[in-house]
């Protein structure tokens, strides 16, 4: 029998949870034997950045764009390989890095995209 994993991930709010561990202790209080995984960085966005890195889930040819995001399903898929663990929750936190006029019209896609790339 595998045990239960959960992801933890998302931006300035996700580091926020993994100060306080509060999303840990949560799941490990109702006496699971689940293992939680982080990957989080503060100040990133879903939408491609040249300049920085950033979550942006879809192959665009610049590898430059979508570390984060590769990070992510790495570590995932490492996790899972082992044969221990089953993917039993995925938690995506954000801050405001895509509440802005050019990225705002293009999160639900760009999170839509992150979500179905570990399915």
């Amino acid at each position: 029998m595998t045990r239960p994993l959960y992801v933890v991930a998302g931006q300035s709010n996700a580091v926020r949870l993994d100060r306080y561990d509060s999303v840990e202790a949560a799941i490990l209080d109702r006496g699971s034997d689940a293992e939680v995984i982080r990957v989080n960085q503060g100040g990133t966005s879903l939408s491609p950045r040249q300049n920085r890195n950033d979550w942006f889930p879809f192959e665009d040819d610049d590898p430059r764009t979508g570390e984060l995001y590769v990070r992510l399903i790495d570590t995932i898929n490492q996790q899972l390989a082992t044969g221990e663990y089953h993917l039993a929750g995925f938690l995506w936190s954000q801050d405001g890095a895509d509440s802005n006029e050019r990225d705002a019209p293009n999160y639900e896609t760009n999170l839509q995209g992150l979500v179905d790339g570990r399915r």
